[in-house]
């Protein structure tokens, strides 16, 4: 059973930058959500769509490091796209954030219906639920067991769809877990190309546990694995490199070594 739609929390992000409710149960985003944000390659003016926005984590984090670009959100559930809303206009966001609230699963003239256009977005980002379905125990609450476990099948569903709003050239950008580097980029195969891998390490020495994704669409450029970050050092504290991401608002370069059409 799902928290009442008041029991939200204050969460400061960027280093106070952003002041954003979240919901104090279901799926709260975090530093996944901060650093995919940092790594989505947006220019100024362009136009972004965020897949699975929840309350808007993610894209408000891209408005408030790229000054003039224009983010979509888009979700499922119309009480996390009402927050996302709400969060917009209480950090001063609202004139180039907007949220709406449908199912990327279902008929694409659905999604048209809400203004969504095919291949009108420069920039699509997503941080999609991680674990599949029958891989992990789903938690009690509604949104946070959908925000978590992928149905079968449900990854390219997602990667279908953000190739289908990604404009011809146009970037993507997704965090994952790295156990899915393998899958995401055989989905990725004949749709984009010059696809950039940045590593996320919990530790110095330590396997990374999660990856960021950039490609660009309709490219025959080849892949380029980053040197990626440390996340944690002595004492369990962030890294400098990590702080500058997370306090800051620094940007982590995607750019690959070659990036032909």
């Amino acid at each position: 059973m799902s928290e009442p739609p008041d029991a939200f929390s204050s969460d400061a992000f960027l280093g106070g930058r952003l002041q954003l409710m979240q919901p104090e149960a279901g799926h709260r985003a975090g530093l996944d959500a901060v650093m995919l944000a940092a790594a989505a390659p947006v220019g100024p003016g362009e136009r972004v769509l965020d897949v699975g926005c929840g309350g808007g984590v993610v894209g408000l984090c891209i408005a408030a490091r790229v000054l003039d670009c224009q983010v979509t959100g888009l979700d499922i559930n119309p009480e996390l796209v009402a927050l996302a809303k709400e969060n917009s206009a209480a950090n001063g966001l609202a004139q180039r954030y907007q949220a709406v609230a449908g199912d990327l699963t279902g008929p694409h003239a659905t999604i048209e219906a809400l203004g969504l256009d095919r291949e009108s977005f420069d920039v699509v980002v997503a941080n999609p639920p991680f674990y599949p379905e029958g891989r992990a125990t789903a938690a009690p609450d509604a949104d946070r067991a959908r925000a978590n476990v992928m149905p079968e099948g449900g990854l390219e569903q997602w990667v279908r769809f953000m190739t289908t709003m990604t404009k011809p050239g146009g970037r993507l950008a997704v965090v994952h877990l790295a156990a899915a580097l393998a899958e995401i980029l055989d989905l990725l195969d004949g749709r984009f190309g010059a696809i950039s891998v940045f590593p996320l390490y919990p530790r110095d020495g330590e396997p990374a546990h999660r990856v960021i994704i950039s490609a660009r669409k309709a490219s025959r450029a080849g892949l380029t694995l980053k040197q990626g970050m440390v996340l944690h050092g002595e004492g369990n504290q962030f890294t400098p490199q990590a702080e500058a991401v997370l306090r800051h608002g620094a940007a982590i370069s995607m750019k690959p070594r070659r990036d032909d059409p």
